[in-house]
């Protein structure tokens, strides 16, 4: 739960110091492009009020990086920024949530024991009536009694 409310603490918390630059970098890129394409789009959407409106000396407004393009191509780049500014708040949440996932399956996991008792192979079947099938084979092995069951 403590991965909810800050980016890394679950994984400090299980242990996994070394995954936090990972979960900032995951985090922090998809905040840095929201931020420079928000930035982008509300000056393009400006600039295209300005060119679209009926006072010609708003055009004079716009900004002089845009004063070359054509009043279509404003728009396509603004509307290209506002879908870039839409995928990247998806890539932070999709981030955010992998983050949390991540820390939650640790710390109900890592008690877990996958040790030699526990196997699982997969080995095809054929049988009698010509039809094949694929069986899954779970074998927990006791070394104590040297015994074995399959399910």
């Amino acid at each position: 739960m403590r991965s909810v409310f800050v980016p890394g603490w679950g994984q400090i918390t299980n242990k996994q110091a070394w995954k936090v630059p990972a979960v900032a970098a995951a985090i922090g890129i998809p905040v840095y492009l929201f931020t420079v394409n928000l930035k982008e789009y509300k000056a393009l959407k400006q600039a295209y009020i300005y060119r679209v409106d009926t006072i010609p000396a708003n055009d004079a407004l716009i900004p002089e990086e845009y004063q070359p393009l054509t009043t279509n191509s404003i728009k396509y780049y603004r509307d290209e920024f506002r879908k870039n500014v839409d995928l990247s708040a998806v890539a932070f949440l999709i981030a955010w949530g992998l983050n949390v996932v991540d820390a939650a399956v640790y710390a109900n996991l890592r008690d877990f024991d996958v040790g030699d008792k526990l196997s699982l192979h997969i080995q095809p079947h054929i049988n009698p009536v010509g039809f094949s099938n694929v069986a899954l084979i779970f074998s927990f092995h006791d070394k104590k009694t040297n015994a074995s069951s399959t399910r």
